[in-house]
């Protein structure tokens, strides 16, 4: 069983390496390294393996529906904002709820578990910890993901979004100064009972979320989250916010920004 790679780097180069504006065409192509042999035939499920008895497995069906975006938002790819920069739209390749082969990997994250926090805890932990943080040049889909076990803050935010989805948990999207690539970033908020600092605790459309902190783990606002990461991903800082399947809205004016087409 492999174990997920830590590596030590600064918070400001892991934030760095969030890129928000990423080129949509360039999607990587892993396939043809899994698709021969029995799996490719639909005999056997692929698998990898993850620590505490923690597996993801997607039969070949499967694998081409996520493949082929049939489980996802869809929609728009990008959005332009004011300043004329284009942003991914992270929700576009979200898988939606009842996915099987994520909804048995959830069911296998929050076995025993009762709770929404308790749920969106144990979720948070595994992206967090599972997935290593690797700056990446194209969005991959959830699945991708699983399987390369590396990605950024759009990845991980991607995947913690797919993976609540599955065990129906709401949510919402926040992207941080995506006009500026230095700096960009990408978090998920999460409604629910959790003690964290005020600062990253806001209220949207009546509901009361909470960030969280892709970058590292941790407990869902967490008041150990170091202060350098806290001056990026507080609630002074969101520039954008999206709920599912819906279009990016400004955070402080409500207005919705215009889809891009090149």
């Amino acid at each position: 069983m492999l174990k997920p790679t830590r590596r030590e780097v600064s918070l400001s180069f892991l934030i760095s390496l969030c890129s928000l504006a990423l080129p949509i065409r360039a999607r990587a192509d892993h396939d043809n390294n899994i698709l021969s042999g029995p799996f490719g035939r639909g005999e056997v499920p692929y698998e990898v393996d993850f620590e505490g008895g923690i597996y993801y497995d997607v039969w070949y069906d499967e694998y081409k529906a996520l493949r082929r975006s049939q489980n996802t938002y869809g929609g728009c790819e990008l959005f332009l904002t004011p300043k004329n920069h284009t942003m991914f739209n992270q929700s576009s390749i979200i898988v939606r709820d009842t996915e099987p082969s994520l909804t048995r990997l959830t069911d296998r994250i929050v076995a025993g578990l009762s709770t929404q926090e308790q749920k969106a805890q144990e979720l948070f932990d595994f992206v967090t910890t599972a997935i290593r943080f690797e700056s990446i040049d194209h969005p991959k889909k959830p699945h991708e993901i699983l399987i390369d076990r590396k990605g950024d803050c759009t990845e991980k935010s991607t995947l913690l979004a797919s993976l609540l989805e599955q065990v129906d948990i709401p949510y919402c999207l926040l992207y941080f100064n995506p006009e500026l690539s230095e700096i960009g970033h990408a978090n998920v908020g999460i409604p629910g009972n959790f003690s964290g600092r005020s600062c990253t605790m806001f209220e949207y459309q009546g509901v009361t979320y909470t960030i969280v902190e892709i970058a590292i783990p941790g407990s869902i606002g967490s008041s150990t989250i170091p202060m350098n990461l806290l001056e990026l991903a507080t609630t002074r800082n969101i520039s954008y916010i999206q709920l599912p399947g819906e279009q990016i809205v400004d955070f402080k004016t409500e207005q919705p920004l215009d889809c891009y087409n090149p």
